[in-house]
C-alpha cells in the first residue's frame, strides 16, 4: 500500500491554470487559497457523499461540476493517484497522432477503424469500479474510501454511470475499460491502437475479416456495459502502397487525416504522404465563437472586447499551472501537428473577414457599420500568422476570464 496523503503540499499542487484565471484572489490572497486547501483535507476525512453537483446539458448530454474548488482539488488529486496505481495515463493528443502517422506512412497494407463509445461515462459500472478499486492493494484506506464515498454520491442522485465532467469520472471510466484496452491491444490483426476518451482508432494488418472483428469488439464491450455508435463508425482500406493510388480521410482528436498512396513506382522508400489538417468539426466550433463574439458586440458594442475575443482565439498564450512548467495553449499549440500548407484555418480569416466587410449579413443588419478604424482593427486579426508563426498574446486572469464566458 502506497502512501497517498491528502496533506496541504499535495493538495496546493492539484491547482490549475484555469482555477487562476477563474478566480484572481488565488494568485495574491494566500489566505484564502489556505482555506480552500484546509476545507480540502477536511473533505478528504469527511467523505464526498453529501456534496452538491451542478447540473448543466451540452450537446443532448448531462455535464456535471463540483460547486466548490476545494472539492475539485481533491478529486485531481485522488484521480492521479489511482492513476499511478492502476498504471492508467492518458497519452498527449500530439504524442497519439505522432504515433499514429508513423504507422500510416508506412507501405504496407492495413485497415483502419474508427469507432465511438456510446455513453461513455454514463455506461460506466459504478460495481465493477468499485471492486476494482477495492482490491488494488497500492491504494491507500483514504482514496477508497474518497472513492467509495463518491459512487455513493452518484447512486445517491441516481446518476447512470460516473457525472461526466466532475474531474475524478474519467479514471473512473478508464478504469471501467482497462480490460478491453487491454483485450484490443493484445489481438493478434491489432497494429495499432489508442483511445482518447470515447474515441477509438484502431489500424490492423488488414487480413482480418472485419465484420467479425468489430462484432468481437461489440461482444467484449457489451459484457462490460459498453456499446458502440455505429452512427460515427468508419472502416478504411488502405492498399499496400506500389498495389494501387488511393486517397483516404478520416478525422480524430480534432484533426483530419488525409492519406494519399501513391501506387505505380511508389516504394518503401519514399512513404505514403499523410496531411494533417484542423478538422471540419473544429472549424465549425471556432467559427460559432466567432460569431458569439459578434453578436455579443451587436448587443453591449464594446469593441475593444471584441477586438480581445478575436485575438484570443487567433494567438497563442502561456498559462501558468502552479509549481509546474508552463502549459502552451492557442491556435498553435491547440493544432501543432497540422502540416498542410493549404490548411483550413485560412477559413477563418475569411470568416472574419466576412463579418467585417459584409453589411448584408444577419449580424451586419443588427448593428450600425464598422468605421474605417475598427474595420482596420478587425481585418489584423490573422488566425494563419497566429498559427505559423505562433504569435503570442498575454491576458490577465480577470480579462481571459470575461473573454471567454459567452463560449462557455
Amino acid at each position: 500500500m502506497k502512501n497517498h496523503v491528502y496533506s496541504h503540499s499535495s493538495l496546493s499542487r492539484s491547482f490549475r491554470a484555469e482555477d487562476f484565471y477563474k478566480d484572481a484572489r488565488l494568485r495574491d490572497d494566500e489566505a484564502y487559497k489556505n482555506e480552500i486547501i484546509e476545507s480540502a483535507i477536511s473533505l478528504s476525512r469527511a467523505g464526498v457523499a453529501d456534496i452538491s453537483l451542478s447540473k448543466t446539458i451540452a450537446k443532448g448530454k448531462s455535464c456535471y461540476s463540483t460547486s466548490l474548488l476545494s472539492e475539485r482539488i481533491l478529486f485531481r488529486l485522488c484521480a492521479s493517484y489511482l492513476k499511478k496505481s492502476f498504471g492508467i495515463y492518458q497519452k498527449n493528443r500530439n504524442k497519439i497522432v505522432d504515433e499514429l502517422v508513423n504507422y500510416l506512412k508506412d507501405g504496407s497494407a492495413c485497415r483502419i477503424y474508427r469507432l465511438d463509445i456510446k455513453s461513455f461515462y454514463e455506461s460506466c459500472d459504478k460495481d465493477k469500479v468499485s471492486k476494482a478499486v477495492e482490491e488494488n492493494r497500492s491504494l491507500s484506506f483514504q482514496t477508497k474510501y474518497l472513492v467509495k464515498s463518491f459512487l455513493e454520491l452518484c447512486k445517491k442522485n441516481t446518476l447512470l454511470g460516473v457525472p461526466r465532467g466532475v474531474e475524478i469520472s474519467s479514471i473512473l471510466a478508464d478504469i471501467s475499460m482497462k480490460e478491453i484496452d487491454s483485450i484490443i491491444n493484445k489481438n493478434e490483426s491489432v497494429i495499432y491502437y489508442a483511445r482518447y476518451v470515447d474515441d477509438m482508432l484502431i489500424v490492423t494488418t488488414s487480413y482480418e475479416d472485419e465484420q467479425h472483428f468489430v462484432s468481437d469488439i461489440e461482444e467484449k464491450m457489451f459484457i462490460h456495459g459498453y456499446t458502440l455508435n455505429t452512427k460515427k463508425q468508419k472502416i478504411l482500406l488502405l492498399e499496400k502502397i506500389d498495389t494501387a493510388a488511393a486517397q483516404i480521410s478520416f478525422e480524430f482528436l480534432g484533426y483530419e487525416f488525409n492519406i494519399n498512396n501513391p501506387g505505380g513506382n511508389a516504394n518503401r522508400k519514399n512513404p505514403r504522404n499523410v496531411e494533417i489538417d484542423i478538422s471540419e468539426d473544429k472549424i465549425k466550433k471556432l467559427k460559432l465563437k466567432i460569431s458569439k463574439s459578434f453578436y455579443s458586440f451587436n448587443k453591449n458594442n464594446d469593441f475593444d472586447m471584441l477586438i480581445d475575443r478575436l485575438t484570443f482565439l487567433s494567438t497563442n498564450r502561456k498559462l501558468k499551472k502552479n509549481r509546474d512548467p508552463q502549459v502552451l495553449s492557442g491556435i498553435f499549440y491547440n493544432y501543432a501537428r497540422i502540416n498542410k500548407s493549404d490548411t483550413s484555418i485560412k477559413m477563418l480569416d475569411y470568416f472574419v473577414l466576412q463579418n467585417t466587410l459584409c453589411v448584408s449579413s444577419r449580424l451586419a443588419k443588427m448593428r450600425p457599420p464598422f468605421t474605417p478604424e475598427q474595420k482596420e482593427k478587425l481585418l489584423k486579426i490573422s488566425f494563419i500568422n497566429g498559427h505559423k508563426k505562433r504569435v503570442f498574446k498575454e491576458f490577465s486572469a480577470n480579462r481571459a476570464h470575461k473573454i471567454g464566458k459567452i463560449w462557455r
